[in-house]
């Protein structure tokens, strides 16, 4: 899964998914500290602000072709 901007509900997704079990998590965060508190909190890979695309390729090279089972962004920016 792909957490997209580690805001209060993005950190929040990022700790259920480890507690529950996740172990592929990827995070794209623009604030360096947030992406420190990402892989603290045990974010599989952690990435600047990069596209879906991108994403898509670096978690398919990493699993072998197998493409992201889901995208998580809750955010009120406009981007």
């Amino acid at each position: 899964m792909a957490i997209i901007e580690l805001g209060a509900v993005g950190a929040s997704t990022l700790q259920a998914a480890v507690l529950s079990g996740a172990r592929r998590i990827f995070v794209v965060e623009a604030a360096q500290w947030k992406r420190e508190r990402a892989a603290e909190f045990g974010a599989a890979e952690v990435y600047p602000d990069i596209g879906l695309e991108q994403i898509n390729d670096a978690y398919a090279e990493l699993l072998g072709g197998h493409d992201l089972r889901g995208i998580i962004r809750y955010t009120d920016a406009d981007r």
